[in-house]
């Protein structure tokens, strides 16, 4: 689920590195409109090859990426302001 800080963006038809690039373009966003010392941001994606021909729902991959998400704020020691991963293993 997601938790009061945190959102959800669904951009179809976007590939790994079109997430990366999203998520860095939003970190900009979002630390030039608010000055804050100690700003971190924590992101987390899943991606698909082909959205349309793969066997998974869209509830499964908002949740296959807020799994992510909560794995890279264990990243925070790394000092950078975006920590993000990419939603790695299968849900049982």
């Amino acid at each position: 689920m997601i938790g009061p800080f945190e959102f959800a963006v669904v951009a179809q038809g976007t590939d790994a590195a079109g997430a990366v690039l999203l998520a860095e373009r939003l970190t900009r966003a979002v630390s030039s409109a608010f000055v804050a010392p100690n700003f971190r941001m924590a992101a987390g994606y899943d991606a698909v090859q082909n959205y349309h021909e793969a066997p998974i729902e869209p509830g499964d991959m908002l949740m296959r990426a807020s799994m992510a998400m909560r794995m890279s704020r264990g990243d925070s020691a790394s000092g950078n302001v975006l920590n993000i991963r990419k939603f790695e293993g299968q849900l049982n």
